[in-house]
């Protein structure tokens, strides 16, 4: 078990068949780096309860042979990114803007909460999901590509959006203004101006100057 302070951009060896634990370190400054893979059959690599603060930080797990997770930790500034790749993100906190949680390769991001504006969280590639999330801000995107899971989220502030393409968006809560949900279906919209698109069905919506267009049916829409 390995505990660092720093102020920096560090660099983390992978772990080969072992175990690699990050945890409780405080990084302030800019592009500060957590990284860990568990590369090895059988070994892990976890990278938790650390605390991040600066410009350009990255917490970045690996699960390639073995078993990876990020978990706990908290990232506030700008620029910031959690990945994971075959790997889990569950209970990480990101507070600032242009944060970025994304999960590749049967990767999973599961209850965390962002604040802030311009945040994304983003399911890609093989098996990947993104649910029961807090996203709280402006201009905030919620996407699954590829057939791919995002559901179960709730999105709230401004210009926020919840899109599946070719993918499984379900079940999301989005409250705010100027909210688009595209390609999903089962998902609970209000406020102002809210739009519903692209062949969707079974969406709860209310609100004001709300719009349900192209191909869009088994809506309920309620309000002005």
């Amino acid at each position: 078990i390995f505990t660092f302070i720093y102020d920096g951009a560090p660099n983390w060896a992978a772990t080969d068949g072992g175990v690699t634990t990050i945890a409780d370190n405080m990084a302030d400054g800019t592009q500060n780096q957590m990284l860990a893979s568990a590369d090895g059959a059988g070994s892990t690599a976890t990278i938790e309860d650390n605390f991040t603060n600066g410009v350009g930080n990255t917490i970045d797990v690996a699960g390639v042979a073995g078993d990876a997770s990020a978990t706990g930790n908290v990232v506030e500034g700008i620029g910031n990114l959690v990945s994971v790749e075959d790997a889990s993100a569950t209970d990480n906190t990101v507070s600032g803007a242009g944060n970025q949680v994304v999960a590749t390769d049967e990767g999973s991001v599961d209850d965390n909460e962002i604040n802030g504006d311009n945040n994304s969280l983003t399911a890609t590639d093989t098996g990947s999901v993104v649910t029961d999330n807090s996203v709280d801000g402006n201009g905030n995107s919620v996407a699954a590509s590829g057939g791919f899971t995002a559901s179960g989220n709730q999105v709230a502030g401004f210009d926020n959006s919840v899109e599946a393409s070719g993918a499984a968006s379900t079940g999301n809560i989005v409250d705010g203004a100027q909210n688009t949900v595209t390609d999903s279906s089962g998902n609970y919209v209000d406020g102002l101006s809210n739009e519903v698109v692209n062949a969707d069905s079974g969406n709860y919506i209310s609100g004001e100057e709300n719009s349900v267009h192209d191909g869009a049916a088994d809506n309920n829409v309620f309000g002005a």
